[in-house]
């Protein structure tokens, strides 16, 4: 749905760059300028159509570096493996709901706090990515046996060669709202505003009575926070902690 409606908004864009031409409004040697009012506008209307904010700088961009690339005479081949690889990161991305977010380390320190305050013997990461807070997790809880799943294929891979020193660590390639969360008592999420209300359905529909669901960064609309911590690190990260009722 997302990739309809950034061609949508690329394809309107330049219908725009065209009529722009054709009325002549801005000088015909003003190439450049044509492609950044398109690159505004596509990214204008990536806006009214409600997507995410990190589509904003792949709108402003994406014209300008094809026509560069072209000018340039960069073999297509390298354009089409810069695609690939950007898709193997971004799945989630290009297929509308979960971008690839990475975790600082004291996020995962004050899960592990967390983790030993609900005297939990397992824990649920849903979307690993890298297993920036699997990993860590792993590490710093040995005692605590960690499922995390991941569904974009490299950080899955990253995530899977960074876990198999550890025995109580096991990645998951899958679709979290295609698991069931019926087992796990505690669980940890860095997703996006995007599915935030229908994670919430699906934990409160499957999560056992009393479970603790932590959300970084991002609120459950409508639910009550049992806790909110402020993180100490950089972008000042703030876990969401939602008691399953």
């Amino acid at each position: 749905m997302e990739l309809l409606k950034s061609a949508t908004c690329q394809l309107l864009s330049c219908g725009l760059l065209y009529v722009l031409w054709l009325t002549r409004l801005f000088p015909s040697e003003g190439f450049w300028s044509y492609l950044i009012i398109q690159s505004f506008v596509a990214a204008a209307f990536s806006r009214m159509a409600k997507q995410d904010i990190w589509w904003i700088p792949i709108h402003l961009l994406f014209v300008p570096s094809l026509t560069l690339m072209i000018a340039l005479q960069i073999p297509s081949w390298i354009f089409l493996l810069s695609f690939i690889g950007l898709l193997l990161i971004y799945w989630g991305t290009f297929t509308g709901d979960v971008p690839l977010f990475l975790s600082s380390p004291e996020v995962a320190n004050e899960v592990a706090v967390l983790l030993s305050r609900e005297k939990s013997d397992t824990c649920l990461e849903l979307g690993a990515g890298t297993g920036t807070i699997a990993v860590a997790l792993a590490k710093l809880l040995p005692q605590v046996r960690i499922k995390a799943v991941e569904r974009a294929p490299l950080p899955w891979l990253v995530a899977l060669i960074r876990s198999r020193k550890f025995v109580n660590l096991r990645m998951c390639y899958q679709d979290l709202f295609k698991m069931n969360l019926d087992q796990h008592k505690f669980a940890f999420a860095f997703l996006s505003p995007v599915v935030m209300e229908k994670i919430g359905e699906k934990i409160r529909a499957e999560m056992p009575q009393g479970s603790l669901f932590v959300s970084s960064s991002f609120i459950i609309p409508e639910w009550e926070e049992e806790q909110v911590i402020t993180v100490n690190d950089k972008r000042k990260t703030r876990l969401y902690c939602y008691r399953i009722k």
